[in-house]
Order: C-alpha cells, then structure tokens, then sequence
C-alpha cells in the first residue's frame, strides 16, 4: 500500500470522524452556556462560582410533582452516584452517572402499611422524609399510616434501560407515621421525631430504632419529656427535627456520650440519648425572634451549632437567616451570632461540609457559606446559585427547599419545590479544610 494512498485515507477518515459527530461542538456550547459566567448560569440562573450540569423540570417527575426531600447515595462498588426525590406518595431514584443527563431508573411507592389509627396525624400532608445507612435507604412519612420503609440500595444495580418499580426490602412498624427520620452512622441508631401514632412511643418525641441490621430494625427507646418552655405547637413532647452526634467536642463532661439537639417550635432542646431505655434532657434554649426552627446542623469542631427557623420570616418579620450558637459548653449554649441573606424568602435546609455551610433559603436560591473565620466575625457566601429565575418580589413559598452534596465528584444536588432537580458543580477557590 502507497505512502499516498494512506495520506488520503487517514483524511477521509478524519473529516469522517468529524462528519458524523456534529454534537460535539453543540454539546461544549451548550455547556459552556452553564457555566457561571458574569454572573448568570444558562442565560437566565443567577449564580456566583457554581456551575449548572443539568435540571429536571417538575413535569419530568410524573404525575406526582410535590418535592418534600432529597438524599444521595454512592455506590461503594462502582461508585455511582444516586439522587433520591421523596415526593407525596414516593421515592424516585436518579441515576447521575452522566451528571449532565441524569436518568429517572425508578421509584418505590409509599408502603401498604395496613393498621387503624386511633388519633390522626398532625397534617393532610403526606410529607416524605429519607436517610441513607449502610446501603441501604430509610423512609417515614408524616400524612398516612406508613412505618419506616427499608430499601436494599443495591437493588438499584438491576436497571439495564426499563424503568423500575421496587417494594421495601422490610417495614418497620412500631412507628405508623413520622415527620422526619434522621441517622446516626457511628452508632447504627435512627431518630424518628413527630410520631403521632404507633405501637408505643406516639407523643410525638423521639422515637429511637435500632437499624445496626437494616432489614430487621427493632424499637430502641423514647424521649417524650414535655417542653419545659415555649412554643412547641403540636404538642409539649413534640420534635421536629433532630441532629445526633458522638460527642468528641470541647465540653469535657460528655467526651464519646451519643447527644441529641433537637428543634420543639421556638426552642431547642441538648439531649444525653447514650442510654436508650432512658434519655436525658442536658439543657434547653431559644431566642427572642424564634417561631418554629426546623433545621440544624453543627460544626466539625462541635463548638457551633446553625439554626434555620422556617416561620420566623413570616410570624417574627425576620429577614432570611442562620442563627448561630457557641455549644462549647452543653449545659451552658449561648446565642453567638445571625449571619442574614439576601431577599424575602425562607431559609430551609442547612447542612455542613467542613468549614462550609450550605443552606438553602428557598426563592432567595442555594448558598455556600464560608464560616473557617467566625471567630474574627469574617462570614462569606463563596458560592449562590439561584434555582429561581422568575419570582415576584415578596414570595416566599417555594424555591430550593434541601441539597446534598456528593463527596466523590464534588457536585451538589438541589430540589427546588417549583423547578424541580438540580445538579451544580461548585468551582470554588482555596476551599477551607
């Protein structure tokens, strides 16, 4: 074969190679229209270091479109990563293995939990709440007789291209409803707040299971003390949300004891939950423009503990805000500083990553807080992204309602209640450790 004759295969088949991919100039312009650029993300997101990989739209959801929470999930063999959407009456799975076309593999539909009630839940809604343990998914919901649904997260392996119905792989039902359930890894134990009915513990506390076996989880204890001050709403026992740590922070007395703080309306509650059969109230606290916190999270170093109160806006005339608290001492928390965003909206979901916060305050849209300099009063938002592009100027319903971060890639999940799934990649400098 000729020196020539391969000169000009080697063209025909470069300009065929070019030929017959066209998308891939389309798809680097398109992406590059997501990315952070002068201040905007795909022409109309508003955004500040984070770019956009991808969005579902609420009508891509199916029928049902009410987002009530998001989780994740990496898959230790293969390391996939998972988005989970708890909706009113399911859980749809999202397959991010390509982040800029995320797939819907499949849903697991609310349980068959088949009891009477005797006392009705706190709400009509069905509102849906999820957390992940070792592989495998957990689910309560607040609106209907459901128990703790446990889900095999391996299960999910099994999609090849059909979308998929699952059933829970078992079904706790000492708890008939729950409004949130929250997980401690380290010790195996999930906190179930506002259980409103079951087989025993139903006042509304904390209704702790034993999950250290996912598929056969078992009840583990209560703490259902009645407030011993403010407004707790539904009932004295009443909980919100609940964050559990193994204490390693700076309070000498409490060193490897598992501690609760939990959120009762207006105040907030330090709880010693290391003996199960008998839970013990440390301290309790609030502030003055407090109305019904529901969210919490703590710093690594456990000496800051962050609060997002999702009334305060609306019944305290509040702007969008963190609290923040010194928790160095348990028996003593003292009320350190409010860090305050941008625009008339709700602050939702607060969660941690190191020396960053990520909070999301609903049409006001989803933030990156620097904090590594609180002690010298140096607070700085270092990423925003606005999942809310059309908006009036005095809503506060909707908008990014939760995030979850996935370590491996770095990129950040949100669920907004009107714009439904996204998927955004920070492009942070000198990220604090």
């Amino acid at each position: 074969m000729s020196m020539r004759y391969l000169l000009i295969l080697s063209c025909v088949l470069i300009f065929a190679g070019c030929k017959n991919n066209p998308s891939n100039s389309d798809d680097q312009e398109e992406q590059n229209l997501k990315q952070c650029i002068d201040g905007l993300s795909d022409g109309k997101y508003a955004c500040e270091n984070i770019d956009l990989l991808s969005n579902l739209p609420l009508e891509e959801l199916g029928e049902d479109q009410t987002i009530f929470d998001l989780w994740g999930w990496t898959d230790p063999s293969n390391g996939s990563e998972y988005a989970f959407l708890a909706l009113s009456s399911k859980v749809i799975f999202i397959d991010l293995t390509e982040p800029t076309d995320p797939v819907l593999i499949g849903e697991l539909p609310e349980s068959q939990l088949n009891v009477s009630t005797p006392k009705q839940t706190n709400s009509d809604a069905t509102d849906r709440s999820i957390k992940t343990y070792a592989d495998h998914l957990f689910v309560v919901s607040d609106g209907q007789p459901h128990g703790m649904q446990v889900f095999d997260l391996a299960n999910l392996r099994d999609y090849s291209g059909d979308y998929l119905t699952f059933t829970e792989d078992a079904l706790y039902e000492g708890a008939y409803n729950a409004h949130r359930i929250r997980i401690h890894e380290e010790s195996g134990f999930a906190y179930l707040t506002g259980v409103q009915f079951g087989e025993q513990c139903y006042q509304g506390g904390l209704h702790i299971v034993d999950i250290n076996n996912p598929t056969s989880p078992s009840f583990s204890g209560c703490y259902d003390q009645e407030s011993p001050a403010g407004n707790a709403s539904y009932s004295d026992e009443y909980i919100y949300n609940v964050n559990c740590i193994t204490y390693d922070g700076p309070d000498a007395d409490y060193q490897n004891q598992e501690i609760c703080f939990t959120t009762k309306g207006d105040l907030l509650e330090v709880i010693d939950v290391t003996d199960k059969a008998n839970p013990t109230l440390i301290t309790h606290f609030n502030h003055s423009n407090y109305y019904l916190v529901d969210e919490i999270a703590l710093s690594p170093s456990k000496r800051y503990l962050f609060t997002n109160d999702i009334e305060d806006e609306l019944y305290m005339g509040q702007e969008p805000n963190t609290r923040i608290w010194d928790i160095s001492d348990l028996d003593t928390v003292i009320y350190d500083r409010t860090f305050k965003y941008e625009g008339q909206a709700t602050d939702l979901d607060i969660q941690t990553q190191g020396l960053l916060w990520h909070a999301s305050v609903g049409v006001s849209g989803f933030y990156i807080v620097d904090y590594s300099n609180i002690i010298f009063n140096n607070i700085q938002v270092k990423g925003y992204f606005d999942t809310e592009f059309e908006k009036n100027c005095c809503r506060r319903d909707g908008g990014a309602i939760s995030s979850y971060s996935f370590s491996e890639s770095g990129n950040i999940a949100i669920a907004d209640f009107n714009k439904g799934f996204f998927l955004v990649e920070p492009q942070l400098d000198n990220t604090p450790e």
